[in-house]
């Protein structure tokens, strides 16, 4: 676990309000995740072991891009292809991992399907939800500023 610092517990608040609205797949949506892509990558199809730390849950859209935490946005990856795919889209990113279009469109359809068995939020909705998620959890960290630095005049009295 990380120093318990200032900055580390605003960092924390921030993702804890964002967790209320805009949940991260659950322990079951990540065993069903594992079992629907084979324990393998869906972007390379490198097999996976569960208990490896080259296996990650990606966001095909990034939150930073508009995508959610919910388990339709997500898949398996390897660290490798969630490292390189980067700033692409998920799709033009298994395009170029796939080798030919007959793979390419067996691994998109099966992104699709877990799509399909996995909703996706409202984004318009969600976008107010996270939004007003930050103006509170903005708010609380003033009063924890304002908190810290009572104690730090309490400590030099």
């Amino acid at each position: 676990m990380p120093a318990m610092t200032a900055p580390y517990v605003k960092n924390s608040i921030k993702r804890c309000f964002l967790e209320l609205v805009d949940r991260s797949p659950t322990q079951a949506d990540r065993i069903s995740l594992w079992r629907h892509f084979d324990s393998t990558c869906a972007y390379c199809g490198r097999p996976l072991a569960r208990n490896a730390r080259q296996a990650h849950v990606d966001h095909l859209i990034p939150v930073a891009q508009g995508g959610t935490n919910a388990a339709g946005n997500r898949v398996l990856s390897c660290a490798d292809c969630n490292e390189e795919k980067r700033d692409q889209s998920w799709d033009t990113f298994l395009r170029q991992k796939s080798g030919s279009d007959t793979v390419f469109m067996t691994r998109r359809e099966k992104i699709y399907e877990w799509q399909r068995l996995r909703s996706i939020p409202d984004n318009s909705r969600l976008l107010s939800l996270r939004e007003n998620a930050i103006a509170k959890a903005t708010e609380v960290i003033e009063l924890f500023d304002q908190k810290v630095e009572e104690l730090r005049r309490l400590g030099e009295k």
